[in-house]
């Protein structure tokens, strides 16, 4: 699914399976009577739930040189996944 890479993501999951959530058949009636009918993944009001969000940078985008991670920059339980690259002597970038 490359179009998938290009694009920002965003993934609701359920904390107790580690799955995301589903899509199903859902109808919500509206304060004024209208339904509304489609697959939805539903969370319940106080249920608990993960968000996994992907951004994607444009191309040449600096965006620091570090991060720090302490209480007061994250006051919250974060997980941070990143990838690093390298341009080597010759103009080419690498994982690193």
């Amino acid at each position: 699914m490359p179009e998938y890479n290009k694009k920002k993501l965003t993934v609701f999951y359920n904390p107790n399976t580690m799955k995301p959530y589903e899509p199903n058949e859902y109808s919500y009636t509206k304060k004024d009577g209208t339904v509304i009918t489609g697959n939805y993944a539903v969370i319940e009001k106080g249920e608990p739930y993960y968000k996994w969000t992907r951004e994607i940078a444009d191309k040449g985008t600096i965006i620091g040189q570090s991060v720090t991670i302490n209480k007061k920059n994250f006051p919250y339980n974060f997980k941070l996944i990143g990838e690093t690259y390298i341009r080597d002597r010759y103009g080419e970038d690498m994982h690193y």
